[in-house]
């Protein structure tokens, strides 16, 4: 518990407290009249749909009372590769509390390490300065800016064919330590949010990437040369949006700017037809300016840019 001078912060809160922290998250801090009630009833079936599906508990939450009311809640979710997402009640009650969210965003940091997280962060549009005011005086630090992407047409590059000495392979347990050779060897001198390396262990990386979305195997490819890992594409398909989706793409340093990236995207396309999907999208570290070309070779075009905050919590054991 933190107590500040006219409020106090609580994690962990008891059933009654954790549904009126919900409560909160959904439409602002406790207050009179039936405008709020309405905005919870709206929303909370939904909610609570969410939390079911994806076994959220509503009890990692930190709250801040005021005055005898809830006047602020963080909601921090824990995900199975070891990184927790924050996440706050809708900007326009955060005005006037930007303490009161920062203290709940502190607080949430060492629940989230107790629980075995190797990183915290939270993600919001570019145009949210509040937001951004309010992780900066949390301690949070921006990892990056990403640039969402999106594929809704057919795709007119041709088909390539990988070099000679190179294959592909798909998932399987015998192949996994071929991903995660890939995936670390990857990270060398990477320009994708170059501060997340090293804070997980690959196996906890990818256990993260298997759960994003449905996870499909024979949608994992690897590459392969002389027997090692040298690149990874991760493919997510979204059959409700129609959708096949880059969840992670990269190559080992050695093996860079020899159209390896040009074929993957090529691997994209044919995916999409396999699957029937009508459009891909993807997230791209802005600095990482030879991904964002090779996106937009391949026919991405940019639909929204967000910011990351985050906190190490501990060097990978």
């Amino acid at each position: 518990m933190t107590r500040e001078a006219e409020f106090v912060c609580i994690p962990d809160p008891s059933p009654e407290l954790a549904h009126r922290g919900i409560d909160c998250l959904l439409a602002g801090p406790e207050r009179g009249g039936i405008a709020r009630k309405l905005e919870i009833r709206a929303r909370r079936s939904s909610f609570d749909a969410l939390c079911q599906q994806h076994n959220i508990s509503i009890r990692n939450q930190v709250v801040c009372l005021q005055d005898g009311t809830l006047a602020m809640v963080c909601l921090w979710v824990p995900n199975p590769g070891k990184s927790a997402v924050c996440y706050l009640p809708p900007t326009r009650f955060l005005h006037d509390r930007e303490p009161q969210a920062a203290a709940c965003l502190k607080m949430a940091v060492g629940a989230a390490q107790t629980a075995g997280m190797k990183m915290i962060q939270g993600v919001f549009d570019v145009d949210e300065s509040i937001l951004r005011r309010i992780y900066r005086a949390a301690g949070y630090d921006q990892l990056a800016v990403l640039q969402f992407m999106e594929h809704a047409s057919r795709w007119a590059i041709p088909e390539m064919k990988l070099p000679g000495g190179y294959h592909l392979e798909t998932y399987r347990s015998s192949s996994h330590e071929l991903f995660k050779q890939a995936i670390g060897a990857s990270y060398e001198q990477t320009l994708d949010c170059p501060r997340m390396s090293g804070l997980r262990s690959l196996d906890d990386v990818i256990v993260g990437h298997q759960h994003v979305g449905n996870f499909n195997p024979e949608l994992w490819f690897v590459l392969v040369h002389e027997s090692r890992g040298v690149g990874v594409l991760l493919l997510t398909s979204n059959p409700a949006l129609q959708s096949l989706d880059v969840t992670y793409l990269g190559l080992a340093l050695p093996h860079r700017r020899l159209h390896l990236g040009l074929f993957f995207m090529t691997q994209i396309k044919k995916m999409m037809r396999c699957t029937g999907a009508i459009t891909s999208l993807l997230a791209v570290d802005e600095a990482n300016t030879p991904a964002l070309a090779l996106y937009r070779k391949a026919g991405y075009r940019p639909t929204q840019r967000r910011e990351v905050y985050f906190l190490p919590l501990g060097m990978r054991s």
